[in-house]
């Protein structure tokens, strides 16, 4: 039975997964066909609905079919973590989405709900967790960990050895020195050079990047409250 591809989250992002998985269709490198979009808007597409497939649903209603495969097109780390606690309860069938002109390099290992982007470099033996985000034209030095829910943004390197732990965002442009350990929920702002160690839930910015401690001060706009010690999220707030 042939696979079916659901990406949840109509928005850009999800809009660039769509061709992202439609380039690798047309290349041979995925098999199957791409059913649709589950978003709680049901008027995300707007004026682009001819361009797309159809807004089958919102996730709270979405009942998985045999040979269905969710990819969640989320922007944010934490918006990806509260969606797919939701999800996994419904299915545990993710898809690993990886641009077909991306370049992954031997031992590279990648987990479920992931994404590697267009011209996107990879080394030797990285791990990639689940719903882990790395966008394009960035590269990843090699025996890097990038854990779940990471997100990185396009033209960002990270050097060998590298620790980014999970939930960090890393905006575009950004350079991560070689054994770096970023801690757990921070976020890197753009253009940043992290040259040392970052606690977890930190705001790091400037070059070379300086550390604030504030930057869960104001937790509900995350739609979680972090447990400080271990960076992981606690309480849902609310759905967004």
């Amino acid at each position: 039975m042939q696979k079916k591809y659901i990406i949840v989250c109509a928005g850009g992002f999800g809009r660039e997964i769509f061709h992202t998985l439609l380039c690798s269709l047309v290349k041979g490198t995925k098999k199957g066909a791409i059913a649709g979009f589950l978003d709680d808007d049901p008027g995300a597409l707007k004026n682009l609905a001819d361009r797309y497939p159809p807004i089958l649903g919102s996730v709270n209603d979405y009942s998985p079919q045999p040979n269905e495969l969710v990819f969640i097109a989320a922007g944010t780390p934490a918006l990806r973590w509260k969606l797919s606690k939701l999800l996994e309860q419904k299915t545990g069938d993710f898809a690993t989405v990886i641009h077909p002109d991306a370049t992954l390099s031997e031992n590279v290992s990648i987990g479920r709900g992931s994404h590697v982007g267009w011209q996107s470099f990879v080394s030797c033996d990285v791990t990639i967790r689940h719903f882990a985000s790395l966008n394009c034209n960035l590269t990843v030095g090699h025996d890097a960990m990038i854990d779940d829910y990471v997100e990185v943004g396009p033209g960002t390197a990270i050097g060998g050895h590298c620790h980014i732990e999970e939930g960090v965002h890393i905006a575009p442009n950004c350079t991560i020195a070689p054994g770096v350990r970023v801690g757990a929920w921070s976020k890197i702002s753009a253009n940043t050079a992290v040259m040392r160690d970052v606690p977890p839930c930190s705001y790091v910015v400037g070059v070379p990047g300086t550390v604030h401690r504030d930057f869960f001060t104001y937790p509900d706009k995350l739609g979680f409250s972090p447990k400080i010690a271990s960076g992981t999220p606690d309480t849902v707030l609310r759905t967004r």
